[in-house]
């Protein structure tokens, strides 16, 4: 009964039925009662889970704080696809009686080595799922836990002077190379693929304070920062006022959920030292994310290493918040 569930799953639609059979010989379901701790924070656990019935909660901290619930169809556990090696951040705690389904890491590997479909359409799903997490703790956190941007300071006389024996205007910068950039962002993949993809981006400069649209339908492109800084902002601040959530660089992605989840915004991209940003059009990266190859699995790491950090960042802080609040 469970693999023909498995099998009818959306994310595993259109992939080839015998190859699918085969591998989903690789996924064990059980049942487990309410109350019943499945990954403990901090645990170093290689197992990928699924939810087939009932709901799992998220937990973060001591005392714990539940940050969001797993229902059917999502999957918790998604460290073991990306990061094995990585600790646990939250602890899985059943809060009904549950079916889950468990992928092993020895299975995983054993997946990847044969560049199955399935494991890419996992990946993908356990990428909706944390989307899906993010974009509630972003809407429910409370908004004190965020730090105020620091006050930005004009350039300085020796600065300017420094870009004018240079020969650089202000206001310019020069651009930099597209393959090193991307080596930043997805360092598994060899020269020769690295180069592949350098065609597709598109590089644009970005002067200070300019805020990258984030609303465009039907989402807006991958982009990473080449260079300069951008600033993450809590978008439920009034305008000019939001206070910052994270200072990224070259080599990181801007908001990726939005290229697993829609046209959902956890944060504004904001300018703060200008730079040039690589985009790469939706339909592209929506492409490439599906791939069942290994450039496919770079980019889907790439993006669950920037969405787990955003994620981990607001879960601490939330929980430090609750725990003030409870003292």
């Amino acid at each position: 009964m469970a693999a023909i569930e498995l099998k009818n799953l959306v994310f595993f639609v259109g992939l080839e039925p015998k190859r699918l059979a085969k591998d989903l010989e690789h996924l064990q379901p059980f049942t487990v009662g309410a109350g019943e701790v499945l990954v403990q924070q901090g645990d170093l656990d290689d197992a990928l889970l699924m939810v087939l019935d009932g709901e799992v909660s998220i937990e973060v901290g001591q005392p714990a704080l539940e940050v969001a619930r797993a229902v059917k169809s999502e999957i918790i556990g998604e460290t073991a696809l990306f990061h094995p090696a990585w600790r646990r951040e939250a602890t899985l705690r059943t809060a009904t009686t549950c079916t889950v389904v468990v992928l092993g890491g020895a299975s995983i590997a054993a997946l990847r080595t044969g560049g199955s479909p399935m494991l890419a359409a996992l990946e993908r799903a356990a990428l909706h799922s944390l989307g899906r997490r993010l974009r509630r703790v972003a809407l429910q956190a409370p908004t004190e836990v965020l730090a105020p941007p620091p006050p930005q300071a004009p350039p300085s006389l020796g600065m300017r002077i420094k870009r004018w024996f240079s020969g650089r205007p202000e206001g310019h910068c020069p651009q930099p190379d597209t393959a090193s950039v991307l080596a930043r962002t997805l360092p598994e993949l060899s020269p020769a693929e690295l180069q592949r993809l350098v065609p597709a981006f598109e590089a644009l400069e970005v002067p200070t304070d300019y805020g990258l649209p984030t609303d465009a339908l039907p989402g807006p492109p991958l982009r990473i920062v080449a260079s300069g800084v951008f600033e993450l902002r809590d978008p439920r601040g009034e305008p000019g006022q939001q206070r910052v959530l994270a200072r990224i660089g070259a080599g990181e992605m801007i908001e990726p959920a939005t290229l697993v989840h829609g046209n959902t915004c956890t944060s504004l991209p904001v300018c703060a030292q200008q730079g040039w940003i690589l985009q790469l059009d939706r339909d592209a990266a929506t492409a490439l994310l599906k791939e069942a190859s290994a450039t496919g699995h770079a980019l889907r790491r790439a993006v669950y290493e920037s969405m787990m950090t955003d994620l981990i960042h607001r879960n601490t802080a939330w929980h430090k918040r609750w725990v003030e609040k409870a003292a």
